[in-house]
């Protein structure tokens, strides 16, 4: 089962390329994430839709080990 179409994967890389804010304001979330994260008592987060990694360094400052995944 192929779950992301190759029509799909080309519209993200343009998306990525052509438009310098795609993919870069995730951290508007972060104290939201953050307080989730800490309420299920995680030690990991899993970014998935990555994008540029916005919300990485704030994790990682909360202590939390991400890791960033984005089709």
């Amino acid at each position: 089962m192929k779950l992301l179409t190759d029509d799909y994967k080309t519209q993200i890389q343009t998306l990525h390329s052509t438009k310098q804010k795609w993919g870069s304001k995730a951290n508007r979330w972060s104290q939201q994430v953050i307080a989730f994260g800490r309420g299920l008592r995680a030690a990991t987060v899993l970014d998935y839709g990555a994008g540029k990694g916005a919300l990485r360094s704030d994790l990682e400052s909360a202590g939390f080990v991400v890791s960033e995944y984005d089709p």
